[in-house]
């Protein structure tokens, strides 16, 4: 069984990183692991910082999985919520789709679309490790595999990266999984915490002082507990970091379970609020607060889910025999993710249409360069990608519809799937993310509605190390919070903001139309999906 590799009409030009042996954009070198990428052929152009300024900073950058920047109070995040009134509070922040961890923890890692980095789903397939399905990637051996039998695993190089080649390091501290952990710096050879995986040797030594890793909870207080110990007490104090990623699994962890605005959730919050306390104590008594900058965000944002119409794709594409059965491998079926193997590229079509009379399905998007390109009604994927295309992406991605009512809890954001409660959809409730920094660096008291994203922390933390920009990132420093001392003369203007909207429509087969819709703003050169949707006459 091979990969369908049809190419159809162009939809939008786009940048496109092929399989080996194809040609690879020219400015990203390319090699078989993050660490072994060249940087020196890389251009160091745009320089953000003030020329001459020698750094002593150091950079905390602490997750908090799958917080929305509305569950941010003073009653249940105090700690979070005084150091957001200190420093800024960024009001249009997103991640980049699909909203899900381990797309958004490589962007984190890079400071690129998914389009460039090449980690474009929770689950990849890649049939040099599964040729009958996709893997899903939350764990260290699917991702070693992926990484010996397609490389380079990231396929740009990432923040650990620029540190190294300017002397400096990163630690990552994490209680969510391995997979996420790992992508939050590609690097094999720095330390890693995290309660399933340790390295290198002697991080796995570390970790043994602290004893056994508490079992599973929700809300994952031992979890955190572990977390925070090992960060404050063995990497801080022994490692001194100049950036250090603390990626804490909640509050999704209990979110899934229990729902947005449970009252376990909301103690998965406080939960949260505590680490983030005993991080900035930790900071106080080593001396360090004053010369840190902190920045809290989330990896993405997060839903109720509710049953509406087939919201089961897999049954709803056998039942039109565009599927041959639940296990079959003619097209693979992940989430959202629809992948054409040879034997299914003259489906492209069908499928599309199948979906668009769905009343459960939202916005689809098609590989540019796939069996499915052109097909009415779809709008490419590169669009949402910022103009590039990774070799590994899907040849159809859609999302459910949403809808923005409140659940039980008075929460709002609604999506259509099994009851409870996620994210990955194109609703601006699972794309807005929060992001707050505070620290000698950033702007005090300050609200920003410049939109911002979590592509732009990689690059954000390379100026308040003072360190350049590299060209080959496609987020951007985010001047506009930053002091000018930080950030040169640029700090003091106000980026050019360029919204815009795409839309395509389709007849659909019971009658009636299809009309789709994607949004995004540009500032300077970086582009944020806001939100994408359908509607049905």
């Amino acid at each position: 069984m091979t990969r369908a590799r049809t190419v159809a009409s162009i939809v939008m030009p786009c940048r496109t990183a092929t399989r080996r042996g194809g040609a690879t954009p020219p400015t990203i070198p390319r090699a078989n692991s993050c660490s072994a990428h060249n940087l020196r052929s890389i251009p160091r152009c745009i320089l953000r910082f003030r020329s001459g300024q020698v750094s002593k900073r150091r950079v905390v950058i602490v997750v908090w999985d799958g917080l929305r920047p509305d569950l941010v109070s003073s009653e249940v995040t105090p700690t979070l919520t005084t150091l957001a009134e200190s420093g800024t509070r960024v009001r249009n922040s997103y991640c980049v789709y699909p909203s899900e961890t381990r797309v958004n923890a490589a962007t984190l890692a890079t400071g690129c679309y998914p389009g460039q980095h090449g980690i474009v789903g929770n689950k990849l397939y890649v049939p040099e490790v599964d040729p009958h399905g996709a893997v899903v990637t939350g764990d260290d051996a699917t991702l070693t595999a992926i990484a010996e039998r397609d490389p380079p695993l990231v396929a740009v190089p990432c923040l650990g990266d620029y540190l190294a080649e300017a002397d400096k390091s990163v630690v990552v501290v994490s209680s969510g999984s391995p997979g996420s952990s790992w992508l939050s710096n590609p690097r094999p050879q720095d330390h890693l915490y995290n309660r399933a995986l340790a390295r290198p040797a002697e991080a796995q030594a570390a970790v043994a002082q602290f004893g056994a890793v508490p079992p599973d909870s929700l809300p994952a207080t031992g979890w955190l507990d572990w977390q925070a110990r090992v960060c404050v007490e063995h990497v801080w104090p022994a490692l001194q970091p100049d950036v250090t990623v603390c990626w804490l699994t909640d509050p999704d962890h209990t979110q899934h379970r229990y729902g947005l605005g449970a009252p376990r959730s909301l103690d998965a919050l406080r939960g949260c609020d505590d680490v983030l306390s005993q991080l900035l104590a930790s900071l106080e008594r080593l001396g360090w607060r004053d010369d840190t900058n902190i920045i809290v965000t989330s990896d993405h944002g997060f839903t109720t889910r509710q049953p509406r119409h087939e919201t089961d794709s897999v049954q709803a594409l056998i039942a039109t025999g565009l599927k041959a059965a639940p296990d079959s491998d003619d097209l693979i079926v992940s989430g959202g993710a629809i992948y054409l193997t040879s034997e299914a590229a003259d489906r492209a079509a069908g499928i599309v249409q199948a979906l668009q009379d769905n009343p459960a399905t939202g916005a689809i998007v098609v590989a540019d360069d796939g069996p499915a390109a052109g097909c009415a009604g779809t709008l490419p994927l590169s669009a949402a990608w910022g103009g590039s295309l990774h070799y590994r992406r899907p040849d159809i991605q859609f999302s459910p519809v949403w809808w923005d009512g409140a659940n039980e809890h008075g929460v709002l954001g609604y999506a259509a799937g099994p009851a409870g409660a996620g994210h990955g959809s194109t609703s601006p409730r699972d794309l807005q993310n929060t992001l707050i920094l505070a620290g000698p660096d950033v702007r005090s008291r300050m609200t920003s509605d410049v939109p911002a994203g979590l592509i732009d922390i990689a690059p954000t933390a390379l100026a308040m190390l003072g360190l350049p920009v590299p060209a080959a990132m496609d987020g951007r420093a985010l001047t506009e919070v930053l002091r000018p001392g930080a950030a040169g003369e640029q700090a003091t203007s106000t980026p050019e903001l360029r919204p815009e909207t795409a839309s395509a429509s389709a007849s659909m087969t019971a009658g009636g139309s299809y009309r789709q819709w994607l949004r995004f703003v540009h500032v300077g050169e970086t582009q944020y999906f806001t939100a994408a949707g359908a509607e049905r006459d």
